[in-house]
């Protein structure tokens, strides 16, 4: 058994000798369990100008480099990867965050009855302190709800937090690339949840999203604008209902509105919004309560 963990570079040495520690020591712990299992590190990387000083490692993981010609966006890196890899289950990891090293050791025997495995995110803030993405049974329902990723935005935070089998990725996902950096991870969920793949949660915290002041992620302008440039795809996509698209649109220009509006702006923006905001309210509504009662 093969897992390929796929990461792009983008000038990121500082963060390539953690990341390569942090696989190896997956590796082994998987060895434990299965010991025909290793770990393929596929390293993209998307900044031809600077070369990847990759430290040594042992026989459990097998690590390659590939090399863009030119700088061709995130997206693109993990499609590289993709269509280089040999493993059955995919990791989409960013080269500065990382997992705990019984990742794969908690996740795989998720996959005996799913497609995607979901695990719970330790978020890092400026203060270098810890809190968990999923906190309630209603954060977990949203997770697993693909309405909520229409009317609001992305309930994982990174393809991080995620075992996939490769034979469920769709290949629109690998076809249309985005040129709008941050999305990428919305567009192939997206299809997943419209191509009726399996999706379950692990509410352990295995993957930690690290606080470096540059996440595109933590720019809420950035990802809207991203999220609106695969909106076009979506519509070429058969499978894709046509009847999704407005909303995704109007949540993503809702969103951006409502950062720049002033206190009588922002009214008039959630009357003429009123489904979404309604949408959005319900699940925020359900969460409480499901807090309340201790979910």
């Amino acid at each position: 058994m093969i897992v390929s963990v796929i990461t792009p570079f983008y000038k990121g040495n500082d963060y390539i000798g953690g990341l390569v520690a942090n696989i190896m020591r997956n590796a082994a712990n998987l060895k434990k369990v299965s010991e025909n299992a290793c770990i393929e590190l596929i390293i993209v990387n998307d900044s031809p100008d600077i070369n990847v000083e990759l430290p040594d490692t042992t026989g459990d993981v097998r690590c390659r480099v590939l090399v863009h010609e030119k700088n061709s966006g995130i997206h693109q890196a993990r499609v590289t990867g993709l269509q280089n890899c040999k493993g059955e289950y995919i990791l989409f990891l960013d080269q500065d965050d990382s997992v705990l090293d019984n990742f794969f050791v908690k996740q795989l025997p998720y996959m005996k009855k799913c497609d995607v495995v979901i695990g719970n995110a330790n978020m890092e803030n400026a203060e270098m302190k810890m809190t968990p993405l999923y906190r309630t049974n209603g954060d977990l329902k949203k997770v697993l709800a693909v309405e909520t990723y229409i009317n609001s935005h992305n309930q994982i935070v990174s393809p991080g937090q995620c075992l996939i089998r490769k034979s469920a990725i769709p290949e629109e996902w690998c076809q249309y690339i985005m040129d709008n950096n941050g999305s990428d991870d919305l567009f192939l969920w997206i299809l997943m949840f419209y191509k009726h793949v399996r999706f379950q949660v692990n509410k352990e915290c295995l993957y930690t999203h690290h606080y470096t002041g540059e996440n595109l992620s933590a720019s809420g302008s950035k990802m809207a604008q991203s999220s609106l440039s695969f909106a076009e795809h979506l519509k070429k996509i058969d499978y894709v209902p046509n009847d999704i698209i407005d909303p995704f649109i109007r949540a993503r220009k809702l969103s951006s509105s409502l950062r720049k509006a002033s206190a009588v702006e922002k009214v008039n923006v959630c009357i003429k919004n009123r489904d979404i905001i309604l949408s959005r309210v319900i699940w925020k509504l359900r969460c409480l309560l499901s807090r309340k009662h201790g979910g």
